[in-house]
This record gives C-alpha cells, sequence and structure tokens, in this order.
C-alpha cells in the first residue's frame, strides 16, 4: 500500500513540477508595451489566469510534497536504511537500477533483491 502511495505520489509531483515550469516559462515571456493606445482586457485576463493557476499547482505540489514526506517516514521507520535508500532512490527518485546500483556501491541483482524484500514488508 505504502509503496503504490508513494509511486503515484512522485508521478503527481513530477507532473505538477512539468506544469509550474511551463507556466513560469510562459510568464516570463509575458511583456507589456507603454504607449497611448487602447488597451484590450484580454491580456490582463490571461496573465492573471495563468498566475492563478500557478499559484494553486504551487498549493497542490506543496501538498503533495507533504503528503510523499509523511509516507516516507513511515517508510523509514519500517526498512533498514539500505533497504529505505533503495525504495526511495527507485520509488521517489524513480532512477533506474543501473543508477541505484552505482549510487549504493551494489550489483543491479542485488539491488533488486533487497527492493522485493522491502516490499515484502508492506
Amino acid at each position: 500500500m505504502i509503496i503504490s502511495d508513494i509511486r503515484r505520489l512522485s508521478a503527481q509531483i513530477k507532473s505538477l513540477e512539468r506544469r509550474i515550469e511551463g507556466l513560469r516559462t510562459a510568464a516570463e515571456k509575458c511583456t507589456g508595451v507603454m504607449n497611448d493606445m487602447p488597451r484590450s482586457t484580454q491580456q490582463t485576463d490571461k496573465t492573471c489566469n495563468a498566475v492563478t493557476e500557478l499559484v494553486e499547482l504551487q498549493y497542490k505540489y506543496a501538498m503533495k510534497r507533504l503528503e510523499l514526506e509523511r509516507i516516507r517516514d513511515v517508510m523509514m521507520d519500517r526498512l533498514t536504511p539500505t533497504e529505505a535508500e533503495i525504495v526511495e532512490l527507485r520509488d521517489i527518485a524513480q532512477l533506474s537500477w543501473i543508477q541505484i546500483a552505482f549510487k549504493v556501491g551494489r550489483e543491479e541483482s542485488n539491488c533488486r533483491k533487497i527492493y522485493r524484500r522491502a516490499l515484502k514488508k508492506f
């Protein structure tokens, strides 16, 4: 249950990060022109909508991160440090087995075995 929650939250957080980055990029491209011509409120509305969406996404992102941290803390209490590190690298950081093996200094097959053992604890 906890591992599937971690995977789900990690995917949602990654999605929110991409959307937030897209909105920030769009916001940086907004420019204003000062002249005496009448202005359309359409551009202002677009900017306001983008800022509102950005704030909402950042709030959702913060809540998801808090939930993930809570689940991570529960996980850490149940697993050995090595198991916790491998689960975190795999399910939160979403690294490949080769990357995980390199980071923890173990064989890839050993990392998979430790991961399976950790999953059985849940």
